[in-house]
């Protein structure tokens, strides 16, 4: 397979992005049937299944999306995060990670310190178990836009168009199972202070704990089959 051609485009440039395709749409649908609406799971036991379709949507985005590996302006912006997914994170590490519930619940303040989890060579130590924030945030224009925080194209993060409502939709259910334990959502490095680093940096972080087979596993070729 060719690699991506990368194009970058002038802010004042219109870029249309594609309509929600059908396979896409069913999928969803799956999802929602499987996962979301399954009383039988606990909130932390859809968060795979939510990932995993974020990011199969993400690759029909894949021709409009500028975003490569190390370019990490995104990762010195607010991030919002729900208490599942930071307990996601801390949960499916194996590192000495510092989960804080007792901290600041603001969004905001970031802007211009790096995430707990920004590698030096700019890619990001959890990249696996990245929050949905990340996973839905893209750049359509120029990279060059990001260093200058000037207004340019940019869609999801922690508000999604309309064209992509289903990014939406997941963000409202993360809030909504969040907030029913009490807990609103905060900024990924209040979540995981600066005395996170070290582990973060050891690349301990982004490994797996191994055991057996998850729930989304035994699914995933319902939800994913092969084309």
């Amino acid at each position: 397979m060719e690699p991506k051609q990368i194009i970058f485009r002038d802010k004042a440039d219109t870029v249309t992005l594609p309509n929600t395709s059908a396979q896409l749409n069913v999928r969803f649908q799956l999802l929602q049937r499987k996962f979301i609406h399954n009383n039988k799971l606990k909130h932390h036991q859809r968060i795979p299944a939510i990932y995993e379709y974020v990011d199969e949507y993400a690759k029909s985005l894949s021709n409009y999306v500028v975003c490569q590996k190390g370019c990490s302006h995104c990762c010195r912006i607010d991030v919002s995060v729900t208490r599942l997914e930071a307990e996601h994170i801390y949960r499916k590490s194996r590192s000495e990670l510092i989960l804080d519930h007792t901290g600041t619940t603001r969004t905001t303040g970031h802007l211009g310190t790096a995430c707990t989890f920004l590698e030096s060579d700019g890619s990001c130590g959890i990249y696996e178990l990245r929050p949905l924030a990340c996973r839905t945030f893209f750049t359509l224009d120029d990279p060059k836009y990001c260093e200058t925080n000037e207004p340019h194209q940019t869609i999801g993060g922690t508000s999604a168009p309309n064209d992509l409502s289903h990014f939406g939709q997941l963000r409202t259910w993360l809030n909504k199972w969040s907030q029913d334990g009490g807990y609103a959502p905060r900024d990924i490095r209040d979540w995981f202070p600066p005395q996170n680093q070290a582990a973060a940096s050891s690349g301990a972080a982004a490994a797996q704990v191994a055991g057996k087979p998850s729930l989304w596993a035994k699914l995933r070729a319902q939800l994913f089959p092969k084309d």
